[in-house]
């Protein structure tokens, strides 16, 4: 049996040993890389995914670039033309053609091989395997056409026309290349209608939006638009579904060709607008509609004619709007009715006030909740005679405070929806009290007087509504039922009689346990049995008054004795929650302090957010280079293809419309609790405890105010103190044994109380589940062991996120010419951008280690790249000036040194060390003659510069520089700092009380930080003449108190209701905040 036992257990140690040798591979094959046995899997594993394979860019291994058409050449002529390109292919695709379905290639060959040509997504392609190839074709037409559709992504575009060089071919984003030729005779059959719409968007500054609805009939042609952009407007953007751009004297250009077509082109105001015109109506009669921005200014429009926007052909989305009819000659004139918000709504908070009198009546503790919203007066003081001890906030103690020229207790306030308690003590209790003592209104209020064992409440004077009080608990019944038992003890027996029980109903009456229908019952059996003959009914009667004077004596005495009870010891008396008609009941004693807990659990408390400490980062910019272009963008391009781009077009002036004013900053009050400067507090400040609440809840007295309530309204309470409680309750007991004397009588009270409770009990049932397990065969790797080769395989290069870098370019310009020479540095073979991009100046020469670059393609911004090999590499770029006075060269991938030789322009953007971020800048330097332009290839850049101003423990300013104007262009821009500000946010170079910025192409805004000197008056000018508004707005913490003088604030308080005034001004306005702790 030992045997057997062992040798069982031998197979199965076996077994095991063999399953675990087949299911995973050992630890050596692992060391040394990929196993033998897993060779034959690599074909399986990376099928489908050729594309992995391809070079992806320096700082991105998300995307594949298969297809490089590195450089492209036309020579076409009236009766055809050639093409010839160089393609580099990484992984089998189709490549597309020059040419579409009407002007189809002819005799395609490649590397010298004819080759079929198929059509893909409506262009010619051939299918290509990977490798370098060179595509030549030819173009069969009688006439040159007005444009051909070539491959969107070619690098370099070399055209000819008729044998002469175009030195800038125009080329769109979707491919189509316009073939400029000689203007033919104008015939009869050429004609161009334009109508003129405008949309004034009244924001700072003002932004015209001007839509040109333009006709063209007969050949296409180029034609010049003359009076298109008024006087003293800049233009910002130009969205046109053909050709178009804006000449330097402000005139448009566009490559006309058959069709009706909608032109946008969007300008800014450089001056604050009065008035515009006379305006010349170039185009005939136009229509203009007013966008007004009513928290910035409100306006009226004077000196032309209104019209029904329906009446017109202005766009849908315009057509709520107020719209004018303008004529030769008409002058708009905008009368401005009001600037920003200098008048707020009014606060409305209401009071709810709680008072404890003071067991000897001379003092009060006062407790207050104050709710609502605050928009003009931003703090919050107490009035004398009242000490103010202590105030929370959102569940946050606060620093008391003085205010105003008589010192006057309080705390700063920034929360537009308030929830505050506070505590506070009179120590001397005069006649007449203030309703509210803040010094502030009150839209509502209400209150509760707690007041201590032995006192009661006589009556309130100043208040509109009160319950509990000896007067307001009489009503008419009352009233009536005293009088008629007076009046029948009077008659039945004398005055004294009914005098005595008028006062002792008067006393009793609504005291709880008091004996009153009772009396009814008495006097009427008495009455019967002083008139009614003997008889049976009048032994019944006799019944009735016996059952009465019992019923009167069981009610009296234990009421005796409870008044002499109470009025000796006055805190043994129960404490009855009355309403009108009688008592309810024994009313809850309720302790103050959870009252306050459970209140201060409630109340809302700021989350917590994590903050970036200042000056950590470096300046923050949007969009990192990547040649892969989006999808949305290439559906917004071949959506705009269309004749006409209607639809395009009203979905543009739609987002314009709603991006038209400036977004404000801060977005919710996410950006103040994240401000550790305006949270922090003063270690040395001692927030102060108050006078400590009572903890007792005794007999209260609930009082309303029906209509708001001013701070100079007063009210009185008459109150009973114990020592005259105690005589009146005596004379109620001396009083009520007269008045039994005269009757007698007490019934049993019974009282029966309900008791009843309920009890459910929960069962849980736990499932158990069982895990399933699978068996592979032994000859067939496990899904986990393929799925590891396929990441081995497809693993990406470790150096990402940094794969190139460029230690050095020279820059050589002269008068007609650039020539760049970049070094790179590349750690794989990856894609790089190249400086440069088709709006701003390509080259057209691009040589990498002294042969013609192989791998070069554009991207959708028309920013160039390249195929850079593992290694160091040298790229010259060379290529003609533009044709401008000023060009900027975006630096995607910057070197870390810039040298430069320049004849004839001045060299911006580049430090005395060399150091260069975003782009540089060359301007032409101004000549005896002048500079002459002949085409303006880029919109001058706008932007906003947002500072958001924090007084805390320490000043702050976080500012923000944005793009109002399309992005695309590399930005150098000087933007002078505040008085006493250093900039703490590292990486960026600050001059002459002056930062400097630059933004490369695709960034959006660039972020810094700064601290600030502390001084009793901060003034902030907005500079004149720059090309950007300004945005200011301020956080102050409670230890500061700001008054505020100049233009007027746009914004009291932000989308989260917190106190963070907003400035837009006009170039030359400023604010005087003159602050004081």
């Amino acid at each position: 049996m030992k045997i057997r036992a062992l040798v069982m257990g031998l197979i199965f140690l076996f077994t095991l040993m063999a399953l675990g040798a087949i299911s995973t591979p050992a630890k050596e094959e692992q060391a040394l890389g990929i196993p033998t046995a897993l060779e034959p899997w690599k074909a399986w594993v990376l099928f489908g995914q050729e594309n992995r394979f391809c070079p992806t860019v320096y700082n991105n291994g998300e995307g594949y670039h298969c297809l490089w058409p590195s450089s492209l050449q036309l020579d076409l002529a009236g009766p055809g033309g050639r093409f010839k390109q160089q393609w580099l292919v990484f992984a089998k695709t189709w490549a597309p053609l020059p040419g579409d379905k009407e002007t189809w290639p002819m005799s395609v060959k490649v590397n010298g091989r004819e080759t079929a040509v198929v059509e893909k997504n409506g262009r010619p392609a051939i299918l290509l395997e990977p490798g370098e190839y060179t595509v030549q074709g030819q173009f069969d037409w009688k006439e040159i056409p007005e444009m051909i559709h070539v491959p969107p992504e070619s690098g370099l575009i070399s055209l000819n026309l008729n044998g002469q060089a175009v030195p800038f071919p125009v080329q769109e984003n979707d491919g189509r290349l316009w073939l400029k030729k000689a203007r033919a005779a104008e015939t009869q059959e050429d004609r161009l209608e334009v109508r003129v719409y405008r949309l004034m968007d009244d924001g700072i500054p003002m932004r015209i939006l001007n839509l040109l609805r333009v006709h063209v009939a007969g050949k296409a042609r180029e034609a010049v638009l003359k009076g298109i952009l008024l006087d003293g407007f800049m233009p910002m953007d130009i969205q046109s579904p053909i050709p178009a751009r804006i000449g330097n004297k402000g005139e448009l250009l566009i490559q006309a060709r058959p069709g009706r077509w909608e032109i946008r082109i969007l300008t800014r105001s450089q001056e604050p607008v009065r008035e515009i015109g006379p305006v010349k109506t170039v185009y005939g009669q136009e229509v203009w509609a007013l966008q007004s921005q009513n928290h910035l200014r409100m306006v009226k429009i004077e000196g032309v004619p209104a019209i029904d926007p329906n009446q017109t052909e202005s766009p849908a989305d315009w057509r709520h709007l107020a719209t004018y009819l303008i004529d030769e000659g008409s002058t708009v004139k905008l009368q401005e009715l009001k600037r920003g918000d200098p008048e707020p709504a009014p606060d409305q908070l209401t009071l709810e006030r709680t008072w404890w009198l003071d067991f000897n009546g001379r003092g009060l503790t006062i407790r207050d909740q104050i709710r609502g919203s605050m928009s003009r007066q931003w703090y919050l003081a107490m009035n004398p005679a009242v000490a103010l001890g202590r105030v929370n906030v959102d569940g946050t103690d606060q620093l008391i405070t003085s205010h105003g020229k008589e010192k006057k207790p309080g705390v700063e306030l920034r929360h537009g929806q308030l929830n505050l308690l506070a505590e506070s003590r009179l120590d001397k209790r005069p006649g007449r009290l203030s309703a509210v003592s803040w010094d502030h209104d009150f839209q509502s209020v209400s209150g509760i007087l707690n007041l201590p064992p032995g006192w009661r409440l006589l009556a309130v004077q100043g208040v509109d509504n009160i319950q509990g009080t000896w007067f307001e608990r009489w009503t008419l019944l009352d009233f009536f039922l005293v009088l008629i038992i007076s009046l029948t003890i009077y008659k039945l027996w004398s005055w004294p009689w009914g005098v005595l029980a008028l006062v002792t109903l008067g006393l009793t009456y609504h005291e709880p346990g008091a004996p009153r229908l009772v009396w009814v019952n008495l006097l009427a059996a008495a009455a019967l049995l002083r008139f009614l003959p003997e008889s049976w009914f009048k032994k019944l009667i006799k019944v009735w008054r016996w059952a009465a004077l019992a019923a009167l004596l069981v009610i009296s005495i234990p009421f005796m004795v409870q008044q002499v009870r109470w009025a000796m010891y006055p805190q043994l008396e129960q404490v009855y929650e009355y309403s009108q008609g009688g008592w309810l009941g024994r009313k809850a004693m309720v302790s103050l302090g959870d009252i306050n807990q459970t209140e201060y659990a409630k109340m809302p408390r700021p989350a917590p957010a994590p903050v970036q400490a200042p000056g950590a980062a470096a300046p923050e910019t949007l969009n990192k280079p990547d040649i892969q272009p989006s999808e949305e963008l290439e559906e917004e391009a071949d959506h705009d293809a269309g004749e006409g781009g209607e639809q395009s077009g009203r979905e543009w002036t739609r987002k314009l419309i709603a991006s038209s004013v400036i977004p404000r900053a801060g977005k919710v009050s996410v950006d103040y609790y994240q401000n550790k400067a305006i949270q922090a507090y003063d270690a040395k400040a001692l927030n102060q405890t108050g006078p400590g609440l009572p903890a007792w809840n005794w007999r209260s007295y609930e009082m309303r105010w029906n209509e708001p309530v001013t701070k100079d309204q007063t009210v009185r309470f008459w109150l009973l103190s114990p020592g005259v409680n105690l005589a009146i309750g005596f004379l109620r007991v001396i009083l009520l044994a007269i008045m039994i004397l005269l009757m007698l009588g007490v019934p049993l009270l019974k009282l029966s109380f309900k008791k009843w409770s309920k009890g459910s009990i929960t069962l849980a049932m736990l499932v158990l589940l069982c895990p399933l397990s699978s068996v592979w065969a032994a000859d067939f790797p496990p899904p986990e062991i393929l799925e590891e080769l396929k990441e081995r395989l497809l693993q990406k290069p470790d150096c990402l996120p940094n794969c190139a870098e460029s230690p050095k370019m020279e820059l050589q310009a002269s008068l007609n010419n650039l020539r760049l020479v970049w070094q790179v540095h590349a750690a794989v073979e990856t894609v790089v951008p190249l400086p440069g991009s088709a709006d701003l100046w390509l080259p057209q020469q691009v040589l990498i280690d002294g042969a013609p670059a192989k791998g070069l393609a554009r991207d959708k911004e028309g920013r160039l790249w390249a195929v850079v090999p593992k290694g160091v590499h040298l790229f010259v770029l060379q290529g003609l000036m533009p044709l401008v006075n000023d060009f900027q060269i975006p630096l995607p991938l910057a070197p870390h040194q810039v040298v430069y030789q320049s004849d004839g322009w001045e060299i911006q953007g580049v430090d005395k060390e060399g150091r260069v971020k975003a782009g540089i800048k060359l301007i032409r330097k101004k000549t005896a003659g002048g500079n002459k332009e002949i085409s303006q290839l880029s919109l001058p850049p706008f932007f906003q510069v947002e500072r958001i101003i924090s007084l805390g423990l320490d000043w702050q300013v976080r500012s923000r520089i944005s793009r109002l104007t399309p992005a695309g262009a590399p930005v150098v821009l000087t933007v002078p700092l505040l008085p006493g500000e250093s900039v703490t946010t590292a990486g960026l170079r600050v001059e002459n009380n002056k930062i400097q910025i630059q933004m490369d192409p695709r960034a959006e805004e660039v972020l810094w930080e700064s601290t600030l000197k502390k001084e009793e008056i901060l003034t902030l000018q907005a500079p004149r003449s720059a090309p950007w508004v300004e945005t200011w707005i301020l956080e102050t913490s409670t230890i500061w108190h700001a008054d505020l003088s100049g233009i007027a604030v746009v914004h009291h308080q932000d989308e989260g209701g917190i106190w963070r005034p907003e400035w837009r001004p006009w170039p030359g306005e400023e604010v005087q905040i003159r602050i004081s702790r």
